[in-house]
């Protein structure tokens, strides 16, 4: 039961009083919040980040309700905290990935202080603690009709989702977000989300929707002559059409997305149709071809100084290294990747990473690194919830400890390998004759 509330608060000097809080500098801001945390009125954690209790939270949203707010008053609170989260998630986006075809800004309509971030690691940090709240504003913009706010939003979280498997949690985002640009007819915006909505689907395997997505988009984006939507469009084409198994198609889209990326300098965007030209061609084992397209994206994704696309490309070579039986030079690539992997905060790739130098350590009979190396994957697998990634990095300690003999823990590795895999329907085997593959 909530409390007994008392009467609603006159107006007059109590609504300028509300007013002036709302625009408290955020260092004066802070001063109170501490105040109300050691009130225990406010939770708070080791990254100065506050909560209301529930009941707190109950009796305040009651009360809000029975005040009386002068017109506008309350719709101006509400685009500040939307002004404030889509200005420091556009600064957190940016840093992470300068060069990246990035959302459309919006000028803020009131005077916010955004937060910066010093390295892509602090910005990848603050988008990843705060995507529960940057969720919560998204659906609060479109309930109120800030669509402008509400379609930008998921396209800067976009990526930190990607990258800790947070599939199901963008497809819901990027629903809203295209609701709201069609709400306005802001054809930018239906380009933009249609064609990160594409994303989304291949990363949940359903290539055939992102074919539909994407195609819609790539019309907008002709239509509307915003190229660079068109090479990303163009770009996400192939990958759909790769993972139909229809490899020329899919290499025809890459070429035509190389052509137009060159041709308006879009460095970002050529080194990541070099990279996926080099997966189309590791795809049919053409691995020498490979090698060279990967190559070729490393040298502009190392001139940029992208530094996640740098890690993802070190990250195919060691894998198509390890393919080839070049162990050593598995290694190489691996180990300058992990660094990268480490600053961005990108657990997803540096779990494949990992997996790839335990393979590598393993054939040359390096156990006790296998054993490093499969465990730092296993951890971050349980970080991400990864449960395929966890059986393939216990199926490698259990080759690992088999080989130095320690035949009743490797039999217990390889038994809950088995057991994640039968809990959640995970197909595939890792044994001593195919330690080498993927």
């Amino acid at each position: 039961m909530l409390p007994v509330a008392g009467p609603a608060p006159r107006r007059g000097h109590h609504h300028q009083r509300r007013r002036r809080a709302a625009r408290r500098t955020p260092g004066r801001a802070r001063r109170h919040l501490h105040t109300l945390a050691e009130a225990s009125l406010l939770d708070t954690d080791r990254h100065d980040r506050y909560r209301l209790h529930d009941l707190l939270r109950a009796y305040a949203a009651h009360r809000l309700q029975l005040a009386e707010h002068p017109a506008g008053e309350h719709d101006e609170v509400i685009i500040r905290i939307l002004d404030f989260y889509l200005q420091t998630a556009h600064n957190a986006d940016r840093q992470r990935a300068p060069h990246r075809y990035a959302v459309a800004e919006l000028d803020a309509t009131t005077p916010v202080v955004a937060q910066t971030f010093a390295t892509d690691r602090d910005a990848a940090h603050w988008l990843l603690t705060e995507r529960h709240n940057l969720a919560a504003v998204t659906r609060l913009a479109a309930e109120h009709g800030h669509h402008h706010h509400a379609w930008r939003l998921p396209g800067t979280l976009r990526k930190v989702l990607e990258r800790h498997h947070l599939h199901d949690e963008s497809l819901a985002l990027h629903t809203i977000a295209l609701a709201s640009a069609r709400a306005i007819g802001d054809s930018s915006g239906q380009a933009s989300t249609l064609k990160d909505l594409g994303t989304v689907h291949l990363n949940l395997h359903q290539p055939t929707e992102a074919v539909q997505c994407l195609s819609e988009a790539l019309t907008i984006a002709r239509n509307t002559h915003h190229q660079l939507a068109e090479g990303a469009c163009l770009h996400n084409l192939g990958r759909a059409h790769l993972a139909l198994d229809d490899i020329e198609r899919a290499r025809d889209y890459y070429r035509q997305a190389l052509a137009l990326r060159r041709e308006i300098n879009d460095q970002d965007g050529v080194g990541y149709t070099l990279h996926r030209l080099g997966m189309s061609y590791g795809h049919v084992q053409d691995y020498d071809v490979a090698v060279t397209h990967f190559r070729q994206a490393l040298q502009v994704r190392e001139k940029i100084q992208h530094y996640q696309g740098q890690a993802d490309t070190l990250a195919g070579l060691a894998t198509l290294h390890l393919h080839q039986g070049n162990f050593n030079r598995t290694i190489e690539y691996a180990q300058r990747a992990l660094p990268i992997h480490d600053r961005t905060l990108d657990h997803r790739t540096a779990i494949d990473t990992l997996l790839v130098l335990a393979r590598a350590f393993y054939n040359l009979h390096h156990y006790d690194d296998t054993i490093s190396a499969a465990t730092r994957a296993a951890d971050l697998c349980w970080e991400i919830n990864d449960p395929a990634g966890r059986a393939q990095s216990f199926d490698l300690l259990s080759c690992a400890r088999n080989a130095l003999g320690e035949l009743e823990l490797s039999n217990r590795l390889r038994q809950q390998a088995s057991a994640i895999r039968a809990a959640f329907a995970i197909q595939g085997d890792l044994n001593t004759d195919n330690v080498s593959g993927l």
